[in-house]
């Protein structure tokens, strides 16, 4: 059975170690390279999706905001054409209501998971019941 207790993430930090490195060829947005974030935990592939979707349209954001830089690989959360101090100056903000968001999202489709799965099982448990009474009832 599903763990019933929903567990939240939380942005732990930058991964300094692959934060990349701007191009600086004097071309438009050459300033500018990705910077991963580190989850506390591994994201499901629906949290991962709600991360991006939620980025691009976030609960608040400063004037800085761009929408569509935003990718999610399980533990990492990754804002490609930004530098770290828009990050810092900019984004940390916007990224604290997004993972709010996401939580308060993916808790709920916790606890309805965790309802489908009792019911599911709730139904099996009657259902073998009514097999073996039934059973027993049969005379060869």
């Amino acid at each position: 059975m599903r763990d019933e207790t929903y567990v939240p993430f939380k942005i732990i930090g930058v991964n300094k170690a692959l934060v990349g490195t701007p191009l600086n060829d004097g071309s438009p947005g050459s300033a500018l390279y990705a910077v991963p974030l580190t989850l506390s935990r591994p994201l499901s592939a629906d949290e991962q999706e709600a991360m991006v979707a939620v980025w691009d349209n976030p609960p608040s954001y400063s004037s800085m905001h761009r929408p569509g830089i935003a990718r999610c690989y399980s533990t990492e959360f990754v804002l490609s054409r930004t530098t770290i101090e828009e990050v810092r100056d900019h984004h940390a903000r916007t990224l604290q209501g997004v993972v709010e968001k996401v939580n308060a999202l993916s808790e709920e489709w916790h606890r309805g998971e965790v309802a489908r799965e009792t019911e599911r099982n709730a139904q099996a448990e009657l259902h073998a019941k009514n097999v073996k009474s039934v059973a027993d009832e049969i005379e060869f």
